[in-house]
């Protein structure tokens, strides 16, 4: 990426482009479930999840199951806390070979973006590892820009980053076990004498497929992929419980 040393925090403008360096704990995350979310983000509804005022839209031009994680491309809608009001940028960010990164972390995504307003082009670096007490992961997120890119968008990308980081631990662990390890291992998750279950559902051509239950205490079953269930019944997933099978 670059042979200059990283920043620790911040950023700053030299050699005739932007460097940005942040710095975020992920308590309660997983460096492998970060891996799984890059190729796991799918929908607008997801990608809300990471920043909700922020993040405005997300599709697959070529999604991960085409084409496997390098090469694969997205385009996102998105602001940059506060920056141009009423104009999101538009993105088309493509996932990188990470082999042969300048990284320090052992867990990298690598990732090349155009803006399609601006025709500015950016590289970016997530790189990561998990905590020596296993309570988390830490991540150093890295940008380069330009140096004609404005100091004020650079600084809105900065405060942005840090917020999404932010809310993917949030979320990010629940997700990650309703999708990942429900469907394999029978677990589920409570809330008192409430329960969220996964099953799937035989179609009359005998293809099955996954939903998620909601059973309440009085009687009342919901039912939905995990992220659409979580927000129509406005649940906290940190009041709930895992409960292995």
């Amino acid at each position: 990426m670059s042979s200059q040393p990283f920043l620790e925090e911040g950023y700053s403008r030299k050699d005739g482009q932007w460097k940005l360096t942040a710095n975020h704990l992920l308590l309660g995350v997983t460096p492998e479930e970060v891996d799984w979310w890059w190729d796991n983000i799918n929908s607008t509804e997801r990608y809300k999840l990471w920043h909700p005022t922020d993040h405005i839209s997300f599709e697959w031009l070529i999604s991960p199951k085409q084409q496997g994680h390098i090469g694969s491309l997205q385009r996102v809608r998105e602001y940059l806390n506060g920056f141009l009001p009423g104009h999101p940028s538009e993105l088309v960010i493509r996932w990188e070979d990470p082999k042969g990164a300048e990284a320090q972390y052992a867990h990298v995504l690598l990732a090349t973006g155009n803006d399609q307003d601006t025709q500015v082009k950016a590289r970016l670096m997530h790189e990561y590892e998990p905590l020596h007490d296993g309570s988390g992961t830490r991540m150093r997120s890295h940008f380069w820009f330009p140096g004609n890119a404005p100091e004020v968008m650079v600084a809105s990308l900065y405060q942005h980053n840090r917020q999404e980081m932010a809310y993917l631990a949030t979320f990010l662990p629940w997700l990650h076990r309703a999708e990942v390890e429900m469907p394999r291992s029978g677990a589920y998750f409570a809330k008192g004498n409430d329960s969220i279950i996964y099953e799937e559902i035989a179609d009359s051509s005998g293809g099955l497929h996954p939903q998620y239950l909601l059973k309440t205490s009085e009687g009342n079953v919901h039912s939905g992929d995990i992220v659409t269930l979580v927000q129509s019944q406005s649940l906290d997933m940190a009041q709930w419980s895992w409960v292995s099978a």
